[in-house]
């Protein structure tokens, strides 16, 4: 990058401080004392997790102890009261000390910052600043996940300087941009694809040649929220969903190399976008993102997937501009270095158990065709036409490894467990299955071992022997199945009154409703809820009714007591995962009782139901108060 090209970057952002200069301006008073709006939105079904007890964890080395202290504490609420304040408050008293140059990078940075965030407030596609995390206990998982993020980081430690991503091809992306750098990355790297080793992009502390890395971004097209790629699930995919791209010669001669440059967001009017930037607005509605922070020194104190980065102030940008000790997160650490995360047994060798292969055996006749180690990639699979509700679906591949005697690569799986027992498929690489009505389940050492006889379309027979390596999945072969019902409750607490008005265990039997009770454009939900013996409050069958607002996502519904006497009105404000049972939904709901509609009744439902979680799964917590 020339000297030439510094100056024409300076040159555009004094540019672009001028015709901002009303802006500008306004900017100064929002940094100064603004505690309004911040972005701290959740998405998706909210509510901490529940943390493990620390000495059954296996996981505290992937944070830094400010966090899984948060975690901990369960405080999963932004550390500051908003986006703007944390990113672009400076002290106005060095400000004045900053020469011309200086502050002409503040008020680009500042204006262009402030510009995305707006456009995420408005879209109701704002982040929060600290990503919730889910506790793990399998050091299996824990290993596998580790060895993940090594990947990750073994690729992205061959960037250190923003130079070296450019002599590797990659141009720049966007801009640097408050909270989330500077994106350099390749646009044929963008397809529907994710790879742990190769993430697509790369993210800087800064625009010139000498910008530290901080940090890497995962990018893929999906018209759906993409699966989690990181074992434990804790990763967190973001959209923008409006973005101003430029092509324009001057953008890409001052931000050199690039093709084409994100430089709005979700509030960049197609006026703006044409005007200023010469660019246009793409809706770009199927591109997802992801930020992992696994660079030594820029260890992110809200969370290994958080969305922003706390050091990538404003002020601290202007600063590693002038001073080379500020660039890669204050710390000049190399990103070969080791990563300050919490000290447990992912840093302390030997005491973290190491990967183990599973195992697959095939034989034909008594004669094993095939044997060996493999990787067992199986998930849940979700509810789908291959089975009912009740049943469980493990899916997926088993990757032949060294060793591996007979047909390599992958051999698909699918496993079905219902109350008849277990039922599913293997599939060699080249095609053939083998399918069984029925299979045994071991406790094995190192996991589970299932055992079957198959049948091939033929009519030729497979013992089959399968042994995964993995203790999370003995519980999935081998504990009891759940009760219908089991973990459901219904609560409707009276908070004037410091007493609950109904509250127990009940079983919900709800369905959509297909009749003339809502509008075209509403979802009704409609059934009952059954008490079960010890509920507290009128016993029976309960009036269940929840309608959802198909353009605002808003809820909101009614309890009618069994003997009829009373019916509580109410609106849903938000929802989360149950803890009472897998892949069901907590709801939370402000109301009151019909007959006195003043006085604050307030249902809680928890139903076991992956239809009705997925139901909610788009309700918009933003339109109500909480």
């Amino acid at each position: 990058m020339s000297h030439g090209e510094s100056r024409s970057r300076q040159g555009l952002a004094l540019l672009v401080a001028v015709l901002g200069t009303v802006l500008v301006c306004a900017s100064f008073a929002f940094a100064a004392g603004e505690h309004g709006e911040g972005g701290e939105h959740e998405h998706g079904s909210g509510g901490p997790p529940v943390q493990a007890a620390d000495a059954d964890r296996c996981d505290l080395g992937f944070n830094t102890k400010a966090y899984n202290d948060r975690a901990r504490q369960q405080k999963t609420e932004a550390p500051t009261p908003s986006w703007g304040e944390t990113f672009m408050r400076h002290n106005q008293r060095e400000l004045w000390k900053w020469n011309a140059r200086q502050l002409t990078r503040y008020w680009f940075n500042f204006n262009i910052s402030k510009h995305m965030w707006d456009g995420m407030r408005k879209s109701g596609h704002e982040h929060p600043l600290t990503n919730h995390w889910n506790s793990l206990t399998d050091p299996v998982a824990c290993d596998k996940l580790k060895q993940q993020l090594t990947d990750t980081r073994d690729f992205a430690k061959q960037y250190p300087l923003l130079r070296d991503s450019v002599k590797d091809g990659f141009t720049f992306v966007t801009p640097w941009f408050a909270g989330a750098g500077t994106h350099m990355g390749r646009w044929e790297l963008l397809d529907d694809k994710v790879d742990p080793k190769n993430p697509e992009v790369l993210i800087y502390d800064g625009n010139d040649e000498d910008s530290r890395l901080v940090g890497v971004m995962y990018a893929v097209l999906s018209d759906k929220r993409p699966s989690n790629v990181f074992v434990g699930g804790n990763d967190v995919w973001h959209q923008h969903r409006g973005l101003c791209f430029t092509e324009s010669p001057v953008a890409k001669r001052i931000f050199a190399p690039a093709e084409k440059i994100v430089i709005g967001s979700e509030s960049a009017s197609n006026a703006w976008c044409k005007d200023i930037w010469q660019g246009q607005r793409e809706d770009f509605a199927s591109l997802w993102m992801m930020h992992v922070w696994v660079v030594p020194g820029c260890e992110n104190d809200w969370g290994l997937y958080a969305h922003d980065h706390p050091y990538l102030t404003v002020p601290n940008n202007v600063k590693a501009w002038k001073k080379p000790e500020w660039r890669g997160c204050g710390t000049n650490t190399p990103p070969s270095a080791p990563l300050k995360m919490e000290t447990n047994e992912l840093n302390v060798p030997g005491k973290l158990t190491t990967y183990r292969s599973s195992q697959l055996t095939w034989k034909e006749g008594g004669t094993t065709v095939a044997s060996g180690p493999v990787a067992a990639m199986l998930g849940d699979h979700p509810t789908g036409s291959a089975h009912t509700p009740d049943e469980g679906h493990l899916a997926g591949d088993l990757v032949t490894e060294d060793g591996f005697t007979g047909p390599s690569g992958a051999w698909k799986a699918s496993i079905i467990r219902g109350k008849d027992g277990f039922r599913g498929d293997v599939t060699t690489p080249s095609g053939v299955k083998a399918t069984f009505t029925s299979a045994v389940a071991e406790r094995a050492d190192c996991g589970v071992t299932m055992t079957t006889t198959a049948t091939k379309p033929d009519g030729g027979t497979v013992e089959l022997t399968l042994t995964l390596c993995d203790p999370g999945k003995r519980g999935w072969f081998l504990d009891p199945l759940p009760v219908p019902g089991e973990g459901e409750r219904l609560k409707i607490a009276h908070p004037a009154h410091g007493h609950a008005h109904a509250d127990g265990a009940v079983t919900y039997d709800l369905e959509l409703h297909p009749g003339p009770a809502h509008g075209t454009n509403e979802d009704h939900l409609f059934g009952t809820a059954t008490t079960k013996d010890g509920f507290e409050g009128p016993a029976g069958v309960w009036n269940v009714s929840l309608l959802k607002n198909l353009t605002t996502k808003a809820v909101t519904g009614y309890l009618k007591s069994p003997d009829g006497l009373k019916t509580f009105n109410f609106t849903v404000d938000h929802h989360e995962d149950a803890t009472t049972c897998t892949g069901g939904v907590t709801i939370h709901a402000t109301g009151a009782e019909a007959a006195t509609p003043t006085d604050p009744q307030n249902p809680e439902l928890t139903i076991c139901d992956t239809a009705v979680t997925a139901w909610f799964a788009d309700h918009d917590h933003s339109e109500h108060p909480h």
